[in-house]
This record gives C-alpha cells, structure tokens and sequence, in this order.
C-alpha cells in the first residue's frame, strides 16, 4: 500500500487537466491475431465487444474453453512451423489488455474535448491527436508529482482484475489527487463514492464528470482531501500491518 507523503502538498498549483500515468497497450493483440483466418478474428472480437458491454463482470476465462485454444494453437503451429503456441491464462491476459486498451483510447478520445489530456506511459497513439503523451514516470518521485499536479486523475483498472483494487488508486489519493476511476465492487469497502474519490460504472459517464469538476475546483479538493484524510487513517502500511497482525 502506499507510502504517504508529508502533509505538506508536493504541488501546490495545478499543471495539467486530466492525467493517465500507465500503458496503452498497443499492437500486442493485433499481432496475436494476424496469423489466424478471418472468421476466428471475427469470433475474437464478438468476445472483445461482449466483455466490453459487461464491465461488471468477467467473461473472458469462460470463453476461452480448452476447444478454443486447441483449435487456434494449430493456426499458430502452421503458421510458425510448429514453434509457437498460447496458453488459456496467455489468451485470456493477452484478451484483457486489449479490452482494457480499447477502453483506454475511448475514454482519452472523450476527455480530449473536456481538456486537455496527459499520459505517462511512454508510447503515444496517433489517433489521439489532441493528447499530450510524456515519457514514463518515476514511482517514487516523478508519479506523486504528476498525481499531485493534475486537476483530475484517471484510473482504468487492467480488465483482468478480478477482486480488489489496483494499487494506483492509494498511490493517487496518498498524494491528495483527486481520482476517477472505473467502478470496482470493493471500492465501498476503502473508500465512500463521490466523497472521497468518483467512479464510473459505464464509460459515458466519465466526460460528464470531467466537464463538472474541472469546473467546480472547490468541490474537487474537498473531495480529494476526503480521500487523503480517509487514507491516512485506514489505508497506511502501518493500519493494514496492525490489521493483519
């Protein structure tokens, strides 16, 4: 769990709108892909669509049955003279980075008209012309920076995060950065909604409250120290260890 830093803010004006530190997931899944027959391309996106429409739950294991698999590694040993092949847990990662790759770029594409977007990841995607792309930043001095900078925060937690919440989102609230994030069943128990960070539970909510909050300054630092006072209770290494113990 996070670290918490000094009570002292590590930034005291805003530098950017909206931030995303993490990867875009690009190229991997269309790579995968290309050595298969246009129809099962075809039964692959059915399955990207279908657990693009159910965020609320996980599809993507189910579907990959052992048929599946069996039948798609004998393209691959064709195609690679019998060099390569894929497992069901490789699949199904390689399916949930591309689902949440997907989910990335529609969310930024979004963004991009509520103001102005900037992503830490280290690789840039030409469809977001109106996007900001930075290098990579450092955990320990160049994140807590970045979160501390940003009017608002953005998490979009990898599809195959079953249970729990990503690390990410005490990194940004240890930080008193205000977060959005995608909804995750355990949030409630770590954190109350809308009081001290926002979620989203489908992706057409999130320019709404963009638009709002990069509006309402004072309502988006009340939040995020909400969030931070929360945190520094409840959520510190020191709390969880006392917890556990």
């Amino acid at each position: 769990l996070a670290s918490v830093p000094s009570e002292k803010k590590i930034a005291d004006t805003f530098v950017y709108d909206i931030s995303m530190v993490g990867r875009l997931y690009q190229n991997e899944f269309s790579y995968y892909m290309s050595a298969l027959p246009e129809y099962k391309r075809g039964w692959f996106e059915g399955v990207l669509s279908a657990q693009m429409k159910v965020s609320s739950c996980y599809l993507i294991p189910e579907l990959l049955t052992d048929e599946v698999i069996s039948d798609i590694n004998e393209d691959y040993r064709r195609a690679s003279k019998g060099k390569a092949s894929i497992g069901k847990r490789e699949c199904a990662f390689l399916l949930a980075r591309e689902v949440t790759a997907r989910e990335r770029f529609l969310a930024l594409s979004m963004l991009s008209g509520a103001g102005e977007v900037h992503v830490f990841g280290g690789g840039e995607d030409e469809r977001l012309a109106k996007a900001w792309f930075h290098p990579y930043v450092d955990y320990e001095t160049g994140m807590p920076r970045v979160f501390a900078s940003s009017k608002i925060n953005l998490n979009i937690t990898l599809q195959c995060i079953r249970t729990g919440l990503p690390l990410r989102i005490f990194d940004i609230v240890g930080c008193r950065g205000f977060l959005i994030t995608n909804w995750r069943e355990e949030l409630p128990e770590c954190f109350t909604p809308m009081e001290e960070v926002v979620a989203y539970q489908e992706l057409g909510e999130l320019k709404e409250l963009a638009v709002f909050y990069l509006s309402h300054e004072e309502e988006r630092r009340r939040i995020a120290e909400n969030g931070y006072q929360r945190l520094i209770k409840e959520h510190t290494i020191r709390a969880r260890l006392e917890k556990i113990l």
